[in-house]
C-alpha cells in the first residue's frame, strides 16, 4: 500500500505551512518512491520539489546526483554532485563529490581532461584518498606518465592499511619502476 502512503503524505503537503515539513515529507515519498516503488522518475520529483523550496538543500541534491547516476544521465549527475561540492561544509563529502564527478568525466564523457582536474580537487581536500589516487594513477598510466604514476602509486601504498591490499600495490610498484 505504499501509493497509498504516498498519497496520505501529498495531502499532508498541501495541509502543511512549515517549510521543513515540507521538506521531510517530500524526503519521504522520494525515499519511498525509490526503495519501495521502484519508480526512479517519481522519485526525482519529489526530490525537485525539495529543490524548488530549499535551492541549497544538500542532502536532496545528492540524492538526485545519486539518481541521475543510477539512472546513467551523467550531464545531471554531474550537475548534482558539482552543487554539492560547492555548498556542503563536510570536506568528506566534498572530496567524494569531487571523485565522483572525475568518474563520471572520465566513464560516461570520455573527458580525462576534465576528470583529472577533478580528481585533483578532491585530493587537494584529501591527498590519502585511495579512490582518487588510484584514479589519478590510472590516467598517469594510460598517458605512459611514469614518474606520476610511481609517485601516486606509493602515496597508495602508503596510506593502505590491508596488508595484502598493500603488498599488491607494493609489486606493482616495483614493476613499475622497474620497467
Amino acid at each position: 500500500q505504499w501509493l497509498e502512503l504516498i498519497n496520505c503524505l501529498e495531502r499532508y503537503i498541501v495541509a502543511a505551512d512549515d517549510r521543513d515539513k515540507k521538506i521531510e515529507l517530500f524526503t519521504q515519498i522520494a525515499e519511498t518512491y525509490a526503495d519501495q516503488v521502484q519508480d526512479q522518475e517519481r522519485s526525482l520529483d519529489a526530490y525537485l520539489n525539495i529543490i524548488d523550496i530549499a535551492p541549497q538543500h544538500v542532502p536532496a541534491l545528492d540524492a538526485l546526483a545519486k539518481l541521475y547516476e543510477r539512472m546513467d544521465d551523467p550531464a545531471n549527475a554531474i550537475e548534482y554532485m558539482g552543487r554539492v561540492a560547492e555548498l556542503t561544509v563536510d570536506g568528506g563529502q566534498r572530496v567524494e563529490a569531487f571523485y565522483r564527478i572525475g568518474r563520471q568525466l572520465e566513464e560516461k564523457l570520455s573527458d580525462r581532461f576534465q576528470a583529472r582536474e577533478r580528481f585533483e580537487q578532491a585530493l587537494d581536500l584529501d591527498p590519502h584518498h585511495l579512490a582518487t589516487l588510484a584514479a589519478l594513477r590510472s590516467i598517469a598510466i594510460d598517458e605512459m606518465d611514469w614518474d606520476t604514476a610511481s609517485r601516486l602509486l606509493d602515496t597508495e601504498q602508503q596510506n593502505t592499511e590491508t596488508p595484502r591490499a598493500r603488498a599488491k600495490l607494493l609489486v606493482e610498484l616495483g614493476r613499475l619502476r622497474a620497467d
